[in-house]
């Protein structure tokens, strides 16, 4: 029998479950606004100039709230009334769908929030949304063993790849890859506003790294200082009750 282990279900329950769940929900909200989004565009591209000119330069929220809201003329042949509808349809489902994706952002970042106090404030190019994910992935004390092996569940432990005299790494394509870009999202966001990042990644270029390299040595910091900082909140207990 394939059973799941006891640790494995207790870890499908409770916050964790509630915090995987919206993200999901979230998710496949932004997918669908972005699918809609891509399909919106493509009627404008054909329609007629008239319509073209209304919608091309408006922003894309805008262009979608204007879509919602839009009638057909009257006395309009049904090819143009179809039109209208059409992006009447897709506009109201663009903009349900990005309501929706903000509504469960603001629930994660109160369930982010209550699981581990303080930590999105305290930490730099933190966001709820990459909280959220480094809390999915770690899940409860005692699931990583070390700090090692969360640098190897993204794929941020570096890879040798060295021939030769040429001594390098690069990094690994393996791994929990939503891990993965949740840490390339803080360590964008660190490179871009946060001085000590900013000073350690000048250092690094005078080396003679590359940028490349340098953001795979800043994620492979990155696993290792939230790692740290997860397993000193007290809410990551596994709850055996």
């Amino acid at each position: 029998m394939l059973a799941r282990p006891v640790a494995a279900q207790m870890r499908a329950a409770g916050d964790r479950e509630a915090l995987r769940l919206l993200m999901c929900d979230r998710d496949n909200a932004v997918a669908s606004a972005k699918t809609a989004r891509t399909l919106l565009t493509s009627v404008i591209v054909t329609a007629p100039a008239t319509v073209r000119e209304q919608l091309r330069h408006l922003s894309r929220d805008r262009r979608a709230t204007v879509c919602a809201s839009l009638t057909s003329p009257p006395g309009a042949d049904r090819q143009t009334r179809v039109l209208y509808q059409t992006l009447a349809r897709l506009g109201q489902r663009i903009t349900t769908f990005a309501r929706t994706a903000a509504d469960l952002q603001k629930q994660i970042s109160a369930l982010v929030e209550d699981m581990t106090p303080g930590l999105v404030a305290a930490e730099a190019g933190l966001g709820a949304l990459t909280a959220a994910q480094l809390l999915l992935s770690y899940s409860h004390h005692g699931r990583i063993r070390s700090e090692a092996a969360f640098g190897m569940l993204p794929g941020t432990a570096p890879v040798p790849v060295s021939s030769g005299r040429t001594d390098r790494h690069r990094l690994n394509r393996l791994g929990d890859r939503q891990l993965n870009r949740a840490l390339q999202v803080i360590a964008v966001a660190r490179m871009r506003s946060h001085p000590p990042t900013q000073a350690y990644v000048q250092r690094r270029l005078t080396e003679g790294k590359t940028l490349r390299e340098i953001r795979r040595c800043i994620k492979r910091y990155l696993a290792r200082h939230f790692y740290r900082a997860l397993r000193n909140q007290p809410g990551l207990e596994l709850d055996r009750t």
